[in-house]
């Protein structure tokens, strides 16, 4: 008896995004393109699901082999270790939460302004 198989990839999220991020679809196909010839034909469906707090929202993403970018990647980073120099930057939202962000950028990170805080009803009144 054939069961399709759906592999989920499941991510925590403050806002669900309107659109898959593309970070996570490739994650998804890369997990994918590891498996075996065989194994790859059971996987009926691949899906990302994003919790909030709130919400659930699932994606459904295309089945796409991602060895060649794998590889790719995997050349550039193996000869960035082999020269000791480092590999060309990929920018990013998360270049703001790395500890290396000076390095990497030859500045300090920008500081964020605080945000004002909003005191509750209880706090207010002294409860």
């Amino acid at each position: 008896m054939y069961f399709p198989i759906t592999h989920y990839e499941f991510k925590t999220t403050e806002r669900i995004p309107k659109q898959p991020k593309q970070e996570h679809t490739m994650q998804l196909q890369s997990y994918f393109s590891m498996l075996s010839e065989a194994q790859q034909k059971e996987i009926k469906k691949l899906v990302i699901v994003y919790f909030s707090l709130s919400k659930i929202k699932t994606f459904e993403v295309e089945k796409r082999n991602m060895l060649g970018y794998l590889e790719a990647r995997g050349t550039v980073l193996v000869n960035a270790l082999k020269t000791s120099t480092p590999p060309p930057r990929e920018e990013s939202y998360l270049c703001n939460y790395c500890e290396f962000y000076d390095i990497c950028f030859g500045k300090k990170k920008p500081t964020k302004k605080p945000k004002p805080q909003t005191q509750t009803s209880l706090e207010i009144s002294g409860n």
